[in-house]
């Protein structure tokens, strides 16, 4: 069951037709974010990520930014919910 306090969610994961490479995307209301008065950390947190190239770290491929939504494409991580393994 997702939090709705959580002002985002993992909705869809899209494959590339040629190579088959799985990414996940994360969708981000800008309307419930700023209501949460976050808006602010989720842009530091677009530009930290963008500068980051780790293997322990999830890769964060492109940022898409509409009027309502910000769309961050990223690299797609299977085996569940990492707050269901701790």
């Amino acid at each position: 069951m997702r939090n709705p306090f959580i002002p985002f969610k993992f909705d869809i994961v899209a494959q590339n037709e040629i190579t088959g490479h799985k990414v996940a995307i994360k969708i981000l209301n800008k309307k419930k974010i700023k209501m949460q008065g976050v808006f602010e950390k989720v842009k530091r947190e677009i530009k930290v990520l963008r500068q980051f190239n780790h293997p322990h770290i999830t890769k964060h491929y492109e940022f898409i930014d509409t009027p309502s939504d910000i769309f961050m494409v990223i690299e797609y991580a299977s085996g569940g919910e990492l707050f269901d393994l701790i």
